[in-house]
């Protein structure tokens, strides 16, 4: 289906912490921003051209360097397609079903001085867009890359604010979050179904800002179900309830938090769906209990649901 080589081009506009808040300092003053991308997808009778908005953070491997850093940078957000999937008219296209979709990217940059003002960046990158199966097909689209570019500083020079270690809690809570999603099943025309998610978290700090996580998580996926009486299991709703276990690491920023978190199906009556699952979250402490939360579930490479989601502190 491609037709050509991608290529893709991107402007992005960054803030750079100086140790104001704790955290920035743990994390070696990392800078955030929000990064605009538009991508020729390689194949303009299929596939056309993607544009994306991105919030990203970028973390600095070394301390504060005269000739600059290594970042390891993060983004999410959204993306448009120009040539989703089409039953008649672009049938060819089985990698994405709709105009809107997520888009996360992960990036190893070097950034160097090369003058007061100017930084010469070299990075690699991967770069994921997809729409957590709300519009089949959805294989998703994945985009390895090779990058070259320029940074301008505006600023003046700053100094930044040592970081202090803080006392923090040892102990492990526990929470639980309730996600819910919705999934289109394939063949087109079948509809949509409800996902629901039900995550028991126990989290050990590792200090002020990270820890691990472990969840038990009970599943309800309705479209699987859906499935299976497309091909002929008569099998009850309550049936097709999967459970799985994952472990993970969470990052802290003030208010805001990400996860990664790796598992595996414990029992699933639904086969095809893959045994190892990630799940990549976005949260935010709305009270000090309670935390919204926006996530990612994927077998791999390919997105099975977009989680939204709220949850609750039991024990801290």
């Amino acid at each position: 289906m491609y037709e050509r080589k991608l290529w893709g081009l991107e402007a992005a506009y960054a803030i750079k912490t100086d140790g104001q808040k704790n955290w920035e300092g743990y994390y070696n003053y990392p800078e955030y921003g929000i990064a605009f991308s538009f991508y020729d997808l390689g194949s303009p009778n299929y596939m056309g051209k993607a544009y994306a908005l991105q919030p990203y953070i970028a973390f600095p491997l070394l301390s504060p360097q005269k000739w600059g850093n290594i970042y390891l940078k993060a983004a999410i957000g959204a993306a448009y397609v120009t040539k989703p999937w089409d039953r008649l008219s672009n049938y060819k296209n089985v990698g994405i079903g709709s105009h809107f979709n997520a888009a996360a990217k992960f990036e190893l940059r070097s950034s160097i001085k090369v003058s007061r003002h100017t930084l010469i960046n070299l990075g690699l990158a991967f770069s994921h867009m997809s729409n957590g199966s709300t519009n089949n097909p959805n294989a998703g689209i994945n985009m390895p890359n090779i990058n070259v570019g320029t940074t301008y500083n505006f600023s003046k020079g700053r100094s930044f604010l040592p970081y202090k270690k803080l006392n923090y809690s040892h102990k492990i809570s526990f929470s639980t979050f309730f996600s819910f999603s919705s999934k289109d099943v394939f063949p087109d025309g079948v509809g949509h179904y409800p996902v629901y998610t039900l995550s028991n978290e126990l989290y050990k700090p590792l200090n002020l800002h990270t820890g691990i996580t472990a969840n038990w998580d009970i599943i309800l996926d309705e479209s699987h179900w859906k499935l299976a009486r497309i091909n002929g299991d008569n099998v009850s709703k309550f049936e097709m309830i999967k459970t799985g276990v994952t472990v993970g690491y969470l990052m802290r920023y003030s208010k805001f938090s990400t996860s990664i978190q790796m598992g595996t199906n414990l029992y699933s009556y639904y086969k095809t769906a893959g045994t190892i699952y990630q799940r990549l979250g976005l949260r935010y402490e709305v009270f000090p209990r309670t935390n919204l939360q926006v996530a990612l579930r994927t077998n791999w490479f390919n997105a099975d649901c977009i989680e939204f989601g709220v949850g609750y502190k039991f024990i801290q």
